[in-house]
């Protein structure tokens, strides 16, 4: 948790994170939107169509972050990479929208 609470301290220094449903639906700019399971299904499906990785992490694991939003997103794509394989070892639901099954869904 010490590592991406650092990843997101830098983040915040250098202004490349964003916090909120709001801020983060229509950014074309995000690599990375990182969200807990209390966030709403209207918004998932949203994020979801666009090209950015969203990951879901346990509300437990979540709380442990140093953000007050239930939603973040990054804008830096080494930052966002650096973030998504930290919550991915720590159990991360990780959705990469680019994959498309054989029907398209």
């Amino acid at each position: 948790m010490n590592k991406i609470n650092s990843y997101i301290g830098f983040a915040k220094k250098s202004r490349t994170i964003v916090f909120g449903e709001d801020n983060c639906k229509d950014n074309k700019k995000i690599k990375l939107v990182v969200y807990t399971s209390g966030i709403s299904q209207n918004f998932i499906k949203k994020i979801q169509k666009s090209n950015a990785k969203t990951i879901c992490v346990d509300g437990e694991q979540y709380n442990h972050f140093d953000v007050t939003s239930k939603v973040f997103a990054i804008t830096d794509e080494n930052l966002a990479k650096a973030i998504e394989t930290e919550l991915t070892n720590i159990g991360g639901n990780n959705f990469d929208n680019k994959k498309k099954t054989k029907n398209g869904t």
